[in-house]
């Protein structure tokens, strides 16, 4: 576990994985990041209350800073893909998703050391992580920050 926190550490450049989106097309977080726009890695799952609490800050500071260069890539840990879009649309997530259904099973899990979710990982325009797990007023005043 300590090698792979290693790895997502704030300074290291984002490891790469490839899921399905909610149309069964494969897709890969190289697809956004490092392609110069700060982009939110959201890691989140429908059935997650605390997930779903910060999601419409989520929402707000995707809306507020989308035209700024920010991107958001929800990453879910659910098991039915029923769930999983429902979520989508009822949150509001106007954003590239991606899942492999697998839960707590998923290789993502490990890859980046999740423990719990709602997890947030800011990645700056080339990749790098620059910030992880934040919320709220934090994700708006960083943002602000770094797009003013």
């Amino acid at each position: 576990r300590l090698e792979k926190l290693e790895n997502v550490a704030v300074g290291k450049k984002f490891v790469d994985f490839t899921l399905k989106d909610p149309e069964g097309n494969e897709v890969s977080l190289s697809d956004y990041a490092g392609q110069g726009k700060y982009v939110l890695i959201d890691f989140w799952a429908a059935w997650c209350g605390p997930c779903r609490r910060e999601m419409p800050n989520v929402v707000a500071a995707y809306d507020k800073y989308k035209a700024k260069g920010f991107e958001v890539v929800g990453v879910s840990f659910d098991e039915s893909h029923e769930e999983w879009t429902k979520g989508i649309k009822d949150l509001n997530m106007t954003w590239p998703q991606m899942s492999d259904l697998m839960y707590w099973q998923s290789p993502v899990v490990d890859q980046y050391a999740i423990v719990g979710i709602p997890h947030t990982i800011l990645l700056d325009k080339e990749g790098v992580i620059i910030a992880k797990d934040l919320r709220g007023d934090e994700l708006d005043s960083k943002l602000a920050e770094l797009m003013p």
